[in-house]
């Protein structure tokens, strides 16, 4: 509605206890396509004498809407006393001679001649209550909004031009006040649902005694009568998306629309919360059909009789019941008939449904299964669980939290889901699924236990929601009963299967389930592929989203009783064994083509059926040599997937208790090397290189001892890194040519430009840039040859630290660029942050300080999230120095005073020297303002950083290759030097002198 032409009448709004009234003209679109003129001077006639009668009632215009009105009044007696008046002045008025040759418009009379209709006939809809008030933030004038606005709108659209409905709230007040407003004459047209509103509205027309003669047909609503559905006592959360594809579904003509889902997931509610909602869709009327009990079709066609209403001979067979059926719903207008718990019922679908879509073409069925009834027609709708808390920051917008709180407070009023306490509740709707009967069995719970211990509960949960409601069925009164009623309708291998499949974690694949799965016990069992298709169609597994081939999964609950039953009833420790060697297999297969960019994601996607692999294995007490080799395959199977992608800490938790026991008789000492090598490499991303360097020491060692040349040559390569990273320089040096020349010996050499890639990037680290480019362009054509992207990706961020080196920015740049791209196509959050941790040094050295800190930021974040604590330290000086040249002295010291917390629990010079060039930025920042306020002498801090910036480039003894002297050991690392650069860049301001 608009405000253009509103009333400039100074009434007060009215608040509180408010009647409104809408009014509409009958045919309006009609008129204006026939009558264009005549109705543009009929609807200002109009528009002029509704508010000149407005003004003497005392009315308040709310808005208006082309020939619509909606009006505020203090009192029904007022606005009914409005409505009489218009309808008569409106049959007065001197209407276009045009207007009154359409049939909207044309003068009635009765047939004594007395004029009844005469001019546009308007439609007003009366209702009394409390709305939501506030300002229009445009206009200013008081706007309402609330339920009570809904159902005064929808009792006027059910109006028929010339006529006035009223609600029961605004009858009730009216009904002994008539013979003051001259007697109208009243008329109950009987109670109506309307579409959106949960509970059926009275109506009452009343017109003037000069007009009582007028007939109306029947009300623009459904009546009442025409279903079997009552309100529910409790509220109806969410689902929004899920009833407007329904009414989308039938309103393009589908006839047939099946609700499928697991047990518990809302199906019944949902089909009935849509009749509901809509209706006015169905002239017939909405009927819903509990068929739990029903197991034949002489028990189908006698529970839809009785609830619709049609009688059955007493002599009869299934097909005349059917047929009686069927005629009885042809001779109905457009009718829904809700048929609820089908699945037992499906073989029986095509001799009930099936006829009644033949004969009947006004039926329209919704029926709830978990399984399809494969009907020509059927439309299948799968019902998902209740959307879970993504956000963090917005837990409570999350349906299946909304259910918990809204069914908590059926047994705790005063219940408020408090701050402390939302993650709590997040985390037990997640651990159910999202599924409606479950958060509800687990919200009565709440009764007697906190959240948190509700939570504590949750894996005892057919224990602890076994406490139902009395008024629902067995099956639906625990979710154990409610899993049951499902099982027991499956076949004996369905069942097997389905046991079985519980040994997966995180989904599985078919060619998994074909491998694992062993249905031998059942001869007249079906392919492996056809009883997964039917668990699957029974709604007992789901599918999960993959791009790379098709997945399936099971919902927790699912998972637990199936659990259950393999402990109790199958050959849990074979199937068992056939998951571990399908998997492990896997990864063994797959350490042989980490190049192929499909392997990664196919190795993470299986990283929780790994981890159960793990966790079995190490359950087993006392260790046994076979136990142990079972947890480091699992571990390493991990390994190229935790290293790209993180997060770091757990991994090393993982391999580290897989060496726990390594030393065992008849562990594979291959295994334990590769695990070692694993393990360095964890500790050296965690910040901890003494550990790191041991661990790789070690694998080196036994690779030596086992023949194993490639893991040889890739612990030479790390502990080379190793000493690059702590600026032993020259023995970084050897370790890569070891490593080099080993790998070259390789039948299949994929780390050649690994190598090539360290060793060019030495050659910065020694400040010979120009040495370091040509090697690196040679990496990146080696890792590019074998498709390795990760290292490729790295390797190109590498030739862009040498070309900014070199004052080639805009090459630099374009490498990065390329790396960043490369980063993301393997999931290396770890590089991509360096990356931009690169960005902000640039930043940083051409002060641009806002820029810089934006990349710091964006880099801390990456790197983080992986658990990179070593560049997390690095990014976090950089932060600390970037905050002290912009003077956020107290900001600085805090970033500062948290990195040399974390760097005590490390052997890590290279950050404790960056660290302190940093913190020597803040001690310049802080003198410059102590200056700056009182002339503060500079000169004792100044000679302090001096002193800092000669030990950090203090060259030593002369080699061949540096006839002037060797740099420092402490000065031989990329970040020393750029820190350097970084303090000598804000010396050199003026205001530092």
């Amino acid at each position: 509605m608009h405000e253009s032409t509103l009333s400039t009448s100074s009434v007060t709004s009215p608040t509180g206890r408010v009647t409104l009234v809408f009014t509409d003209v009958q045919g309006s679109t009609n008129l204006w396509e026939r009558h264009t003129d005549a109705m543009r001077a009929a609807l200002t006639l109009h528009n002029q004498e509704l508010r000149q009668l407005l003004a003497q009632s005392g009315g308040y215009e709310v808005k208006t809407e082309g020939d619509a009105f909606m009006l505020a009044f203090t009192s029904p007696d007022a606005a009914l006393h409005w409505c009489l008046a218009a309808q008569e002045t409106l049959l007065g008025l001197d209407w276009p001679h045009e207007l009154l040759s359409h049939e909207d418009a044309c003068e009635v009379h009765r047939p004594d001649g007395t004029l009844l209709f005469r001019g546009l006939r308007v439609r007003m809809g009366l209702h009394t209550g409390e709305p939501e008030c506030r300002p229009d933030p445009v206009t200013g004038r008081m706007d309402y909004f609330g339920p009570m606005v809904n159902r005064a709108a929808r009792i006027a659209s059910a109006a028929h031009g010339g006529q006035i409905v009223v609600g029961s709230d605004a009858w009730k007040a009216l009904e002994t006040r008539l013979a003051e407003l001259g007697s109208p004459e009243a008329r109950e047209l009987g109670t109506f649902h309307f579409k959106g509103l949960l509970e059926p509205e009275a109506l009452v027309q009343l017109l003037p005694r000069t007009l009582g003669d007028r007939a109306f047909p029947p009300p623009k609503a459904q009546d009442v009568k025409k279903t079997n559905l009552v309100p529910n006592p409790s509220r109806f959360i969410g689902r929004a998306n899920d009833l407007r594809r329904l009414q989308d579904l039938f309103g393009e003509g589908s006839r047939l629309v099946t609700l499928l889902g697991p047990g518990g997931t809302g199906k019944t509610r949902l089909s009935q919360q849509f009749a509901v909602e809509n209706p006015g869709d169905f002239e017939g009327g909405a009927w819903f059909c509990d068929l739990t009990e029903a197991t034949t079709v002489e028990s189908i066609c006698e529970a839809v009789a009785a609830v619709l209403d049609i009688p059955l001979t007493v002599a009869r067979t299934d097909a005349d019941m059917v047929r009686r059926i069927g005629d009885a719903l042809a001779g109905r207008s457009r009718t829904l008939v809700i048929l609820d718990n089908f699945e037992q019922l499906v073989e029986q679908a095509a001799a009930t449904v099936g006829q009644w879509l033949k004969q009947a073409p006004q039926g329209v069925f919704l029926v709830n299964s978990r399984e399809l009834l494969r009907l020509p027609g059927e439309v299948a709708y799968e019902l998902s669980p209740l959307g879970l808390p993504n956000d963090p920051a917005d837990i409570a917008g999350s349906e299946a939290v909304q259910l918990f709180v809204d069914r908590v407070r059926a047994v705790r009023q005063d219940y408020e889901l408090a701050d402390s306490e939302a993650a709590t509740v997040a985390e037990i709707v997640r651990q159910l699924d999202g599924i409606p009967l479950a958060i509800e069995l687990a919200a009565a719970r709440m009764s007697v236990l906190t959240a948190a211990k509700l939570l504590e509960r949750l894996p005892r949960r057919f224990d602890l929601l076994s406490s139902g409601r009395r008024d629902a069925s067995a099956r639906q009164a625990t979710l154990k009963g409610l899993i049951d009623w499902s099982w027991n309708l499956l076949q004996p291998w369905e069942q097997a299967a389905l046991m079985q499949c519980s040994v997966f974690r995180g989904g599985f694949t078919l060619e998994a389930a074909e491998a694992v799965l062993d249905l031998s016990d059942y001869p007249d069992a079906p392919w492996t592929m056809d009883v997964i298709q039917s668990l699957r169609e029974k709604s007992l597994l789901k599918t999960q989203p993959c791009s790379l081939e098709p997945r399936f999964g099971m919902y927790l609950s699912i998972w637990d009783y199936a659990h259950l039953k393999l402990e109790a009833m199958g050959p849990a420790d074979a199937v068992r064994d056939r998951h571990a060697a399908y998997y492990l297999d896997m990864a063994q297969h797959a350490r042989g083509i980490l190049t192929d960019p499909k392997t990664l994601p196919r190795l993470a996607v299986e990283r929780e059926n790994f981890h159960e692999i793990h966790a079995r294995a190490s359950a087993i007490s006392p260790p046994t040599a076979e136990s142990v080799n079972r947890t480091l395959q699992a571990a390493l199977a991990l390994d190229p997937v935790q290293t790209v992608r993180g997060p770091f800490g757990p991994h090393f938790q993982l391999l580290d208790h897989a060496l726990r026991h390594a030393e065992l008789p008849g562990v594979s000492a291959a295994l334990r090397g590769r695990a070692l090598d694993a393990r360095g490499r964890c500790n050296r991303l965690l910040g901890k290189m003494a550990e790191s360097l041991q661990d790789h020491q070690q694998a080196l060692a036994l690779a030596t001892e086992t023949g194993d040349m490639e893991l040889e040559a890739i612990s030479s390569q790390m502990i080379g890194l190793i000493h690059q990273n702590t600026g032993a320089l020259t023995e970084a040096r050897q370790c890569y040519d070891r490593a080099l020349a080993i790998a070259q010996t390789l039948p299949v050499n994929p780390y050649e430009g690994r190598i090539m890639m360290a060793m060019g990037y030495l050659h910065l680290e020694e400040g010979q840039p120009e040495k370091a480019l040509p090697i690196l362009i040679r990496s990146v054509e080696l890792l590019h040859a074998i498709g390795d992207e990760r290292f490729e990706g790295i390797a190109r961020s590498h030739q862009g630290y040498v070309l900014l080196e070199l004052g080639r920015n805009d090459e630099a740049y374009k490498c990065f660029e390329a790396a960043i791209q490369l980063c993301r196509k393997v999931g290396d959050r770890r590089f991509e942050g360096i990356i931009y941790g690169t960005y902000g040094d640039q930043a940083f050295l051409e002060w641009r300080l806002d820029d810089a800190l934006l990349h710091y930021e964006r880099s801390l974040a990456m790197v983080r999230e992986v658990g990179e604590l070593r560049f997390e330290k690095l990014y976090m000086c950089r932060k600390g120095g970037v905050l002290a040249a912009m003077d956020q002295h107290a900001e600085a010291e805090r970033v500062l005073e948290r990195v040399g917390a974390n760097l005590s629990e490390a052997f890590d010079p290279v950050n404790r020297t960056v660290m302190a060039l940093h913190a020597a930025q803040l001690q310049l920042a802080r003198a410059r303002a102590a200056t700056a306020a009182g002339g503060y002498d500079v000169g004792p801090w100044l000679a302090d950083i001096q002193t800092l910036l000669t030990e950090c480039e203090e060259p030593g003894p002369a080699t061949p290759e540096h006839p002037n002297g060797q740099p420092s050991k402490v000065s031989q690392s990329d970040e020393i030097r750029l820190s350097v650069r970084m303090l000598r860049r804000d010396l050199a301001r003026p205001d530092s002198k």
